[in-house]
């Protein structure tokens, strides 16, 4: 009986590792801003929240304004900024859950203190500084209308952030891309000098591996801590990857040559073949556009190579040359087994996009197990909680 027909396997040890590895890099003074967006990267943001807090971590980024409540039901007291809009009807919740909010141009800013003033509020925010990546932000030479905020009375400038947009790539056009949005970036700070403007904060996960020598007082990895960051990253940090993705043999059959498997009858067999059915699909998140472009599962330690087209809920591979695949047995769709391994960033490639998507892909009817061998003892989280209180003393 199949009691589980997929599950995201997630090891919290190897996050734990992750975070420590990435302090490793950083400077006594930074911080770490967890960003924990689209349910922590597809991870599961509650547990990973808790997790964070354990190790320390009191500052989160999410990227609304449901995100970020729904941390403060998990019960998570510390800092939660976020990264993008929220719209005027959710100010109020802003104020009543103690959220901060990232401000983004001058319409914006003076709408969100204009909410303050009528309904005598004082908003925490962080202003985002656009330096390159053109989406939302403060144009970097605008910085009339940057300083005009700080007299307003409806909110209070809590931080000052800008975002790399090719941080993750090491050729030298893009670092230099990088150096000119570093430069903008600390112009802006040296013009913003005698105002208050509390934190800064540049470096996404790329940001903070490729870019060592430019940290702020804060740094916002995402996907970093996940082990599995997207694009060209230096290689001298180790990390481990969080997540696997497991699933298990739900039919084996034999098929004769010549049978056409799948939709469309894409996979013609050119021999006769044993084709056994896993219970995962493009609707759990698995990607429907590697059919027939050589993905591979593992079963039993040995690797089975997909047939015919990936289903909504199943899919079929190859096990004809896999000795004794019974009804039941594991299959590793990302992960490890037995010595054997298949990545996320090979799948991705596959898939022709990026790690941080495919994670996010992984849909909620894939339960999250978590796995923890190491545990927080009461001494280590108390020398955890003075460090902390030492980087913000």
């Amino acid at each position: 009986m199949l009691l589980r027909r997929a599950w995201a396997e997630i090891n919290l040890d190897h996050v734990a590792f992750n975070i420590e590895q990435i302090r490793s890099i950083l400077p006594p003074y930074t911080q770490i801003m967890a960003v924990i967006k689209s349910n922590a990267y597809g991870h599961g943001d509650r547990r990973i929240a808790q997790l964070l807090v354990e190790l320390g971590v009191t500052r989160f980024a999410v990227s609304n304004l449901d995100e970020a409540i729904a941390l403060r039901h998990y019960g998570i007291i510390g800092d939660i900024l976020i990264l993008g809009a929220t719209p005027p009807e959710g100010f109020g919740q802003l104020a009543a859950y103690k959220i901060t909010q990232t401000v983004f141009s001058p319409e914006y800013a003076e709408m969100l203190n204009q909410y303050g003033l009528d309904y005598q509020l004082r908003f925490q925010v962080h202003i985002k500084i656009d330096t390159g990546m053109h989406r939302i932000g403060f144009s970097y030479d605008d910085l009339d209308a940057m300083k005009k905020i700080f007299a307003y009375q409806g909110m209070i400038i809590k931080g000052v952030f800008t975002h790399f947009s090719v941080a993750d790539q090491l050729n030298l056009a893009d670092r230099r891309y990088t150096q000119m949005q570093v430069d903008r970036f600390d112009t802006c700070l040296f013009q913003l000098r005698d105002f208050p403007f509390g934190m800064t904060h540049a470096q996404n996960s790329a940001g903070i591996v490729n870019y060592r020598d430019y940290t702020y007082d804060l740094v916002r990895p995402g996907v970093l801590m996940f082990g599995v960051p997207s694009g060209e990253i230096q290689r001298d940090l180790e990390l481990k990857p969080a997540m696997e993705l497991k699933s298990k043999v739900a039919m084996v059959k034999q098929v004769s040559i010549g049978a056409e498997i799948g939709y469309g009858r894409d996979f013609t067999a050119e021999r006769d073949m044993r084709i056994a059915t896993i219970p995962i699909g493009y609707g759990d998140g698995y990607p429907r556009s590697v059919s027939g472009k050589g993905a591979r599962v593992l079963i039993n330690g040995q690797y089975a190579q997909l047939v015919g087209k990936v289903c909504m809920d199943q899919l079929m591979v190859d096990v004809t040359d896999i000795d004794d695949v019974q009804v039941g047995d594991t299959v590793i769709l990302v992960g490890e087994d037995q010595g054997k391994s298949i990545s996320l960033a090979s799948l991705s490639e596959l898939a022709g996009t990026i790690t941080n998507e495919l994670l996010c892909r992984i849909s909620a009817r894939v339960p999250r197990e978590y796995v923890q061998q190491v545990k927080q003892t009461q001494e280590t989280q108390e020398l955890v909680k003075f460090e902390h209180f030492l980087r913000n003393s």
